[in-house]
């Protein structure tokens, strides 16, 4: 599973969740101002719109 977040945001609770669940995750950080992940050039659609930042 890859969960996309941004500092400061309430994704964090997710990932505490499953890091305490023992549960394997991938993370990865976005700039919610550009659209930008660590590793691509744009979010990919399977974002939620709510977190898009058009």
């Amino acid at each position: 599973m890859k969960l996309y977040y941004s500092p400061g945001a309430c994704s964090l609770a997710d990932h505490i969740a499953l890091h305490e669940a023992g549960l394997s995750f991938e993370h990865e950080r976005v700039d919610l101002k550009t659209g930008r992940t660590e590793q691509t050039a744009t979010m990919p659609r399977s974002i939620p719109r709510a977190m898009s930042p058009r």
